[in-house]
């Protein structure tokens, strides 16, 4: 029995992963009766959800198993101690194993950890919570009930850009003291995934 080899690592925009994590999330979205215009903006310039919103810079990341794009997970900022997710997902073959939680794990972390940094460096806002705040279908039971088993819950003040996706029909969203610990780290090792 052989060990699959996993790996996180940011989405290269220049790199033919880009063209794959496109068609894999069409793909995903048409499966589930989910894929509208606004979508396909976001697919077809990925490089809008790595926006910079002062010192916090947003990231696509990409889960690899023996070299294959599976999976991938969009945190971004949007204003001062706000962020959102987005497009997480993982191909049919790769469910259930736990990369999705994988990637939500580390999408969280890396969040507070751009949080801390604008901290220590003295521009952070006043805000001693960060939100991290998300929209999805209710049809999506497994996303939704990951999303809450990490602490998100039903968001009826939602301060998302006004209803970007009309098959969005819940809104979820978990602070978080911006002192939270987290143990992101850039080479990605702490992530366990010995049993993926």
């Amino acid at each position: 029995m052989s060990l699959d080899t996993v790996e996180l690592r940011n989405l290269d925009l220049l790199s033919p992963d880009v063209k794959i994590w496109r068609g894999m999330h069409i793909e995903w979205l048409e499966d589930n009766n989910l894929l509208e215009p606004k979508d396909l903006e976001m697919l077809d310039n990925p490089a809008q959800s790595v926006v910079k919103v002062g010192g916090k810079v947003g990231r696509i990341v990409a889960l690899f198993v023996n070299q294959t794009l599976v999976g991938s997970i969009t945190a971004y900022p949007m204003k001062a101690s706000i962020w959102e997710l987005q497009k997480l997902a993982v191909i049919p073959r790769y469910k259930n194993k736990g990369y999705g939680t994988l990637l939500l794990e580390y999408a969280i972390d890396y969040i507070m950890s751009q949080e801390k940094a604008e901290h220590l460096k003295g521009d952070a806002t006043t805000e001693n919570v960060v939100k991290i705040q998300l929209d999805t279908a209710s049809i999506l039971r497994a996303a939704t009930s990951l999303y809450q088993k990490y602490g998100f819950v039903v968001d009826t003040a939602h301060d998302f850009d006004s209803s970007k996706y009309e098959t969005a029909d819940l809104y979820l969203s978990r602070e978080l003291p911006r002192d939270a610990y987290t143990a992101y780290k850039e080479d990605w090792s702490m992530y366990d995934v010995s049993e993926m």
